[in-house]
């Protein structure tokens, strides 16, 4: 089943919400490895930023892997819950059917009483 909101597709907008939730924790490690590398380049002279950036990648690479990993868990667990409503939405409309089924018995069966 596929919805459309605001003009995005199911993809779209579960691809929107994930990277506004990434979005923070990248600005944040952005902002950590620029004030680090400021502060030890400050402290420590050219050649050790070159060490250092050389160790902020590895270390920004190590964080986009892990916050990658976190992404297509969270998107499994969206895609879960997404079946599972669809499951729950069809068990509703199916009792809901059932209740009207039943609705119309009763009203038959009050008409045929009071025509007794």
């Amino acid at each position: 089943m596929s919805f459309v909101f605001c003009g995005l597709t199911e993809d779209q907008c579960r691809k929107e919400s994930q990277d506004i939730l990434l979005m923070p924790a990248n600005e944040a490690l952005l902002y950590d490895l620029h004030l680090s590398q400021v502060w030890r380049g400050m402290k420590n002279g050219p050649s050790y930023l070159m060490c250092s950036s050389y160790q902020s990648k590895e270390m920004l690479v190590a964080k986009t892997t892990q916050l990658e990993t976190e992404k297509k868990q969270k998107e499994t667990e969206i895609q879960k819950l997404m079946d599972e409503n669809i499951r729950l939405n069809a068990l509703v409309d199916k009792k809901e059917a059932q209740l009207l089924a039943m609705h119309e018995q009763c009203k038959v069966m009050a008409l045929s009483a009071s025509n007794i």
